[in-house]
């Protein structure tokens, strides 16, 4: 009895290892297939970390995030932009503004790229308080850049911003250097209003003039509303 019962254990350690065995070798092929799909998609995608060519971009900035700096003896504010369109469109590019930082100069240039930030968005004499209202005003908004590829030998060549845009210098007006000739949305929204004033005659230093410019655009709006309602 002793005798058939190690039998049946030794054939079932046989049996054990057999299915052991298939396991193993109907693994390799599907981790091999799952890392190819994986690495097919991220082709498929252009999903890659190379540096996409130098020129000015239009951006949005997805992310503004406050961080320590590693010396623990400052901070930056770390800003997440992507592409917004062109053929680069959806590719990433990071900047930091060391606002809190032992070097004065540091701090300087952070201010100044702070300052142009704000003016590209929101025009001329917008005050900020804080880090934190900083962080609010400008999450999700827009802003144009020019972009460089800085060369590392060491961990590869990787995209910065030269420089934001500044809209008092001219350079507000960008053509995203993957799609040339694309000019959509370079006109920052102030210089907007004024060319919308300018079209409707309120941009006169006559108040006759501005009168009269007022008058015609409500006898305008009111035709316009009443050729909608008439269609409806």
């Amino acid at each position: 009895m002793t005798a058939r019962n190690d039998w049946r254990k030794w054939k079932e350690q046989q049996r054990r290892e057999r299915d052991s065995n298939k396991a193993l070798h109907h693994t390799e092929p599907i981790q091999q297939e799952f890392i190819m799909g994986i690495l097919s998609k991220n082709q498929e995608t252009g999903s890659t970390f190379e540096p996409f060519p130098a020129g000015s971009y239009a951006l949005e900035i997805k992310a503004a995030e406050w961080k320590a700096t590693k010396a623990g003896n400052g901070h930056y504010l770390n800003l997440e932009m992507v592409v917004i369109k062109g053929k680069q469109k959806g590719k990433r590019v990071w900047h930091t503004l060391n606002l809190d930082n032992p070097s004065a100069d540091a701090v300087n240039i952070a201010k100044k790229e702070a300052a142009t930030i704000i003016t590209q968005i929101f025009g001329e004499g917008r005050d900020v308080d804080s880090i934190k209202q900083l962080i609010k005003m400008i999450t999700g908004k827009r802003v144009k850049a020019q972009i460089k590829i800085r060369v590392d030998e060491k961990y590869g060549d990787k995209n910065e911003v030269a420089y934001f845009n500044d809209p008092a210098k001219g350079k507000s007006d960008v053509v995203d250097s993957g799609d040339p000739g694309d000019e959509s949305g370079s006109t920052p929204p102030w210089e907007k209003k004024k060319k919308k004033k300018k079209d409707k005659g309120l941009d006169s230093d006559n108040p006759d003039d501005v009168k009269a410019a007022k008058k015609a655009a409500k006898k305008a709006r009111k035709k316009k509303e009443k050729k909608e309602a008439k269609n409806w």
